[in-house]
């Protein structure tokens, strides 16, 4: 007579394999129609072979030298809870090395030894009290909601340690504050993010676009950079500023507009009329034209221009506004990242100490992405992002 158990075993032994079966098929076809698309377009895309002298010619003309120093950085974070305490790790390192590029055959890498030595990285742990969570990491919040959290599914100690995203910005912060100082300082010419620089851009756009909360959620607002308190305007100011003139960035259209007329206006030094914009700016319909008055009008009353009559000028506050984001960025990653401080979250500002929160850390991996952006254009670096499905296993 069989058992209630061993029928129980059996059947889950067929659930087991019948499961196993039909996720191994569906894999084999989703294979088998990958394989059809490289042969069919990807092949065609795909760039499997190269020039090799061309590419010599290319290194010589952008970086000036056949043999040209990389580096590859990337970020890892942890959470932990610990009797009560929330501990919270974010950084990131760089494996560097020298490329030598040859006219005639694959270019050379050797990677650098000795990285406990000479390895470059920076990191932060974050020490908090659960019942500080919160007042760090914003999005705790959004679990408050009504029927996100009930009596019958509450946020458990543990639960707010795991969909805390503290440890996630302090390693995106890392990642890029390294990258720059590896610009900055080690003369680096070809530099590897584990990010997608486009999809990082758009993502901290994103979380960084609820300009209402910056002045309640944001512990930068107000903090004095220069004797002087960071206002909206200025950190609206860093969040836009992707400028390169010559490739005409930011463009001017649509949310852009105002910022590639205050731009304009910043690097003139002068004021222009609204035609002398327009035409700076290469716009030639009427329609463009409208919405640049929209626009000027807009800054005027915000505070970025001031008006002289028919002609507009920057504001004195916002002529130096791009270099004080820049101090404010180098001063709070230098606490984060290199002081001994008890804890790096925690600052001090004219009304008390304030703790920097997750909308702050996002904001301030914006204004680093662009300043790394900017050293790579002035610097003449090879600014790479990759794009990787770290689950990936085949």
């Amino acid at each position: 007579m069989t058992s209630p158990l061993s029928l129980h075993v059996k059947r889950i032994s067929r659930v087991l394999r019948d499961g196993a079966e039909d996720q191994v098929e569906d894999a084999m076809e989703r294979f088998e129609a990958a394989g059809k698309l490289y042969d069919a377009l990807l092949s065609k895309i795909i760039v499997s072979s190269f020039d090799l002298p061309r590419a010599y010619e290319t290194a010589l003309e952008m970086f000036g030298s056949p043999k040209v120093r990389f580096a590859a950085v990337d970020g890892s974070q942890d959470r932990r809870l610990v009797a009560g305490l929330a501990v919270f790790w974010g950084g990131a390192y760089a494996a560097t090395g020298v490329i030598e590029f040859k006219p005639n055959l694959p270019p050379r890498i050797r990677y650098d030894t000795g990285f406990m030595e000479h390895g470059k990285g920076v990191s932060s742990c974050i020490p908090l009290y659960l019942d500080k969570v919160e007042a760090v990491d914003q999005s705790i919040k959004a679990f408050e909601e009504p029927g996100r959290v009930t009596v019958s599914k509450p946020l458990t100690e543990q639960g707010v340690i795991d969909n805390s995203s503290i440890a996630d910005w302090v390693m995106t912060f890392s990642e890029l504050y390294l990258a720059y100082k590896l610009v900055e300082d080690m003369d680096v010419k070809v530099l590897l993010l584990d990010r997608s620089l486009s999809g990082t851009q758009t993502s901290l756009m994103y979380d960084t676009s609820h300009k209402d909360r910056w002045r309640m959620g944001s512990a930068i607002h107000g903090l004095e950079v220069d004797g002087r308190p960071l206002d909206v305007n200025e950190m609206a100011f860093g969040r836009h500023y992707i400028a390169n003139p010559r490739l005409g960035i930011p463009p001017p259209r649509g949310d852009y507009i105002r910022y590639a007329v205050i731009y304009l206006l910043q690097r003139c030094g002068r004021p222009l009329s609204l035609e002398e914009i327009g035409r700076e700016l290469g716009l030639e319909t009427d329609d463009r034209f409208r919405v640049l008055e929209r626009a000027v009008r807009e800054a005027v009353e915000e505070g970025y221009i001031e008006e002289h009559g028919d002609r507009y000028s920057i504001a004195p506050a916002y002529i130096g506004a791009w270099m004080r984001v820049k101090r404010l960025v180098l001063s709070i990653a230098h606490r984060l990242f290199e002081e001994d401080v008890e804890n790096p979250l925690k600052i001090e500002t004219p009304g008390g100490f304030k703790w920097l929160t997750t909308l702050d850390l996002s904001l301030l991996s914006l204004y680093t992405l662009y300043m790394l952006i900017e050293e790579c254009w002035r610097r003449r670096v090879l600014l790479i992002g990759l794009a990787k499905d770290t689950t990936a296993r085949d």
